[in-house]
């Protein structure tokens, strides 16, 4: 009987490795519980709280604070000494081009990164730095080589300081929320204003910038400007799912969730997390086939790894099941839970959705070309209009109950299926469920339909389990017969090939008489021949449910 935790504070307890199928852990507190490897296959978690415990969470503030409080002190520092470069009275040569330099460097890092990202950012000034340090080595008197390397060490310091600054917001952010951001932005301004004060004070005292204090200061105050506005729009930015700080936002969530809840590795297939609160969750490596995610809210603060969830796009659809008119060409929905997902007119060409769930799904006029649907379940879906023309199923796709009036085999609405009219209850799936549990018979000389019937009729007879029964007759050039049995799922379907052969055979060496050349081969011989199968076929079929009725 599955295990009923449902409403307890289960803060800090281990589950590893345990078997939990079925367990009900709807609306409990499971805030750093340890899941990992546990089997929760089918179990309930709709309105749990996962995360960090509130004590460990003030612990985990304590590193952002620190970096953000040094990043900030030697940010501002770094802005002071960048003024001083442009006074020429301190640079060989009386120029003023190293702080243009410097300063085309700082704007040039921050520019790339309101654009293109931190990562981008310094690449973009270790190629200009190094630009500038070879034009000083070749052209001794434009620009002292010392200064050029104390320009690039400056610019390099600068990046990486901005970069630790917002690095250490995120982490705030996503360890504590919006109170703990602001905090940790506060004490970034606060010790940049004192460093700035005490660079530009101690430099103008003790007479090392007595001509350049007032550039010193102004330039110290706006780098403190720039490097904190910036990092702070840069660590919400990273949590938002912007992907030019997609580097950030991993770091600060993989920090934030070490003490959260834990799923790693664990077995979630067809589990419920309707309305769950998931911020702070690791669920790296597990199994989330059909997971139920409907409602789930701060999916984007857990850690997530390479899952179907690390996609922005299809995490929304999965919270919301909102997808009409939406793109998810080429995505991979392997496993994913669209049970009543609105899809309609949604593009889902060439889209992994192998055994996926799309129960009651509506799929009107969608785009499912060249999609992979082995192992999806389309029971009840509503397929009309839909496009399907190159769609891989398999055995294991389950098209029943399928609501479908028409589809389209090719784009802009070309080879209509039906032709005219609609198709009855039913009948899309007969026609478009894969033939893979049926066995194929090819008869490359003609048929005889007598020596057909006696071996189907014995071979049914011999195997009751297998359910045979006639699917399809298929002529393929002038002489190439192809009929098709359909099977039971499970059948041994060489063993039912072999059987139907040998008495097929038998039966022709048995009665050479009853089998001639002519006739075998011929168009009437055929059509005839089927004619008469066809008939006694269904006699057999009348009078076996005649027989179960009577029973």
């Amino acid at each position: 009987m599955p295990v009923d935790f449902s409403g307890q504070n289960l803060q800090g307890r281990n589950f590893k490795n345990q078997d939990l199928t079925g367990a009900n852990f709807s609306n409990a507190d499971i805030r750093g519980a340890n899941f990992t490897g546990a089997n929760l296959t089918g179990a309930n978690f709709t309105g749990a709280r996962a995360g960090v415990p509130r004590k460990q969470t003030a612990a985990l503030l304590i590193l952002p604070l620190i970096l953000a409080s040094l990043s900030g002190l030697l940010a501002t520092l770094a802005g002071a000494f960048a003024g001083a470069l442009l006074n020429p009275q301190f640079i060989k040569g009386n120029t003023i081009f190293p702080g243009v330099a410097v300063s085309l460097l700082l704007a040039l890092f921050f520019l790339v990164t309101l654009r293109r990202g931190m990562e981008r950012a310094l690449w973009a000034v270790a190629v200009a730095a190094a630009v500038a340090g070879a034009s000083a080595g070749l052209k001794p008197w434009f620009l002292a080589w010392d200064w050029a390397l104390t320009g690039i060490w400056e610019v390099a310091g600068m990046a990486a300081w901005a970069w630790a600054l917002a690095l250490a917001g995120a982490a705030s952010l996503a360890a504590g929320g919006s109170r703990a951001w602001a905090v940790t932005g506060a004490l970034a301004w606060f010790w940049a204003l004192i460093g700035a004060a005490l660079g530009t004070g101690a430099g103008f005292l003790g007479g090392l910038f007595q001509d350049a204090w007032a550039s010193t200061a102004v330039w110290a105050f706006a780098v403190c400007v720039a490097v904190g506005v910036g990092c702070g729009w840069a660590s919400r930015r990273a949590l938002s799912g912007d992907e030019r700080f997609a580097a950030i936002g991993k770091i600060a969530v993989a920090f934030a969730a070490t003490a959260g809840t834990s799923f790693r590795r664990a077995d979630l297939t067809d589990a419920n997390f309707t309305r769950a609160v998931l911020k702070k969750t690791d669920f790296r490596k597990a199994n989330l086939t059909r997971t139920c995610w409907c409602g789930a809210s701060q999916l984007d603060r857990a850690r997530l790894g390479s899952a179907v969830l690390a996609n922005p796009a299809v995490r929304d659809l999965l919270v919301t099941g909102s997808g009409r008119n939406k793109s998810y060409a080429g995505m991979n929905l392997r496993g994913a839970n669209l049970a009543g997902a609105d899809l309609s007119h949604a593009d889902l060409r060439e889209t992994n959705l192998s055994e996926a769930s799309l129960q009651g799904a509506c799929l009107k006029s969608a785009n499912l070309s060249a999609s992979q649907a082995s192992g999806t379940d389309f029971t009840s879906a509503e397929l009309t209009g839909a496009l399907i023309g190159n769609w891989n199923l398999d055995s294991n796709t389950r098209l029943d109950g399928v609501i479908c009036e028409y589809v389209y085999l090719l784009d802009y609405q070309v080879e209509r299926r039906p032709l005219s009219g609609e198709f009855a209850p039913g009948e899309f799936a007969q026609l478009f469920q894969p033939a893979f549990n049926s066995v194929e018979l090819v008869f490359r000389t003609g048929i005889n339909w007598e020596a057909f019937l006696h071996a189907f009729n014995q071979v049914r007879s011999e195997h009751p389990g297998a359910e045979l029964s006639l699917q399809s007759v298929e002529q393929k050039g002038d002489s190439l017969l192809v009929l098709q049995l359909r099977a039971a799922a499970g059948t041994n379907k060489a063993k039912i090939h072999k059987a139907f052969c040998d008495v097929y055979q038998s039966w022709l060496e048995a009665n050479p008489e009853t089998c001639p050349e002519d006739e075998v081969g011929s168009s009437r011989g055929r059509d005839a021949g089927l004619m008469s199968i066809l008939r006694q076929l269904a006699a057999k079929l009348n009078e076996e449910q005649s027989t179960e009725s009577s029973e």
